[in-house]
């Protein structure tokens, strides 16, 4: 019988149709991540990356990722899955146009992000703000603030109060009711960082007009979008600490403490960052506790292992090594066996057929291996070959 007229393009012995395929990482000199920096009025700070996907494609080119979402409200609809542009700056071509990302929907199969260049934009867009973080930047460390929304749709903005002395005037906010007869001097401002600017607040403190414990600030906000009213209630920050520490009828808050509050911010429309791919292959300084990071696997290396009896050569893998490299190959008595060039931009890992420069089968034993770099830092491990 005729053989198969077919051109098998495998590369394993398992079959003449498979393809083996090995991924590799970055080398470890090289930044190996793109970031993203958003423009100004940019709102959404979701988590976004630009996956490396075929780094032998990836140009220094500059691009924009453009947002295109439903407007936010005070009451809902939520910002629902958004859709995304990119655009490359430098060629000035839309490379992505209005691309939905459907991850927020597990029943819409064609949730593919499309590769452009040899990256791809993932992003996991979150449908309504929620708070994220709240710290102290000064010296207090026993008061806790604990944020909460008074919204269906919680405010998409982050914050800080500053406090200043018992008796010091930062600003005036409305006790308890917001009406201009209850405005009263207080000690503190809250700005809206997002926005620019003070926030209006109203405290609420039903004992007295100090801030004590178990009180409130108010964020009191103008122009909230989606409502019908010409200020809103957006966050409510409840403020508490052990009594025993500090009474629960004084003023714990000494000048210049400042707590910030930040959310986490799905997409709005409009939203636009912009990056360089050429920060892939911005090189990065290597310290000693970096280089520690060059292993050698599998080590030990046991060569009547199951997984070395193929078609293919006995070899060691040398790995998270930086870009361009030597690597140099001893006994233990000092004796030079071989060495390795590594010169790759797109893998961190370098392969040795465990021959010596004679092209003979080295022996069991250990070994040692020195790492040297173009500027004259050195790496030296140890590994062992064992029968």
């Amino acid at each position: 019988s005729l053989e198969s007229l077919e051109n098998p393009r495998g590369t394993t012995p398992l079959s003449p149709q498979f393809v083996k395929i090995t991924p590799s990482r970055t080398p470890l000199d090289l930044k190996g991540k793109i970031g993203l920096d958003p423009s100004a009025g940019t709102v959404g700070n979701t988590e976004t990356l630009v996956r490396i996907a075929e780094a032998s494609r990836v140009t220094d080119h500059q691009y924009k990722i453009r947002i295109k979402a439903n407007n936010a409200t005070a009451t809902g609809p939520k910002i629902r899955n958004p859709k995304y542009s990119v655009i490359d700056m430098t060629e000035s071509d839309t490379l992505i146009h209005e691309h939905t990302n459907n991850d927020l929907n597990p029943n819409i199969k064609d949730n593919y992000r499309p590769i452009f260049d040899g990256l791809q934009v993932v992003f996991d867009n979150i449908e309504a703000a929620k708070a994220k973080e709240v710290r102290w930047v000064s010296e207090q460390k026993y008061i806790d603030a604990s944020p909460r929304s008074s919204l269906t749709y919680p405010f998409a903005a982050d914050y800080a109060i500053v406090f200043g002395a018992e008796d010091e005037v930062l600003d005036t906010a409305y006790w308890n009711i917001p009406v201009p007869a209850n405005a009263i001097p207080v000690p503190f401002k809250t700005i809206n960082l997002t926005r620019g600017g003070k926030v209006p607040v109203i405290f609420r403190s039903p004992g007295d007009s100090t801030l004590n414990f178990n009180d409130e600030i108010v964020f009191y906000e103008q122009n909230v979008p989606g409502s019908s009213r010409p200020s809103e209630i957006t966050w409510i920050m409840n403020f508490s600490w052990d009594t025993l520490l500090v009474a629960p009828e004084e003023y714990p808050f000494v000048p210049g403490d400042t707590l910030y509050f930040d959310t986490d911010k799905p997409f709005h429309d409009g939203d636009e960052f912009t990056f360089s791919a050429a920060d892939y292959r911005e090189k990065v300084p290597l310290s000693e506790e970096d280089l520690e990071k060059i292993k050698v696997v599998p080590n030990p290396y046991m060569v009547s292992a199951q997984w070395e009896q193929s078609q293919y050569r006995k070899k060691l893998l040398f790995t998270n090594l930086p870009a361009e490299c030597t690597i140099k190959i001893f006994t233990l008595t000092g004796e030079y066996v071989n060495e390795v060039v590594h010169d790759d931009l797109y893998d961190d890992s370098a392969a040795w057929d465990l021959t010596t420069v004679n092209r003979q089968e080295v022996a069991p034993g250990l070994y040692v291996f020195t790492v040297e770099l173009p500027g004259g830092k050195k790496h030296v491990g140890k590994f062992a070959i064992i029968r």
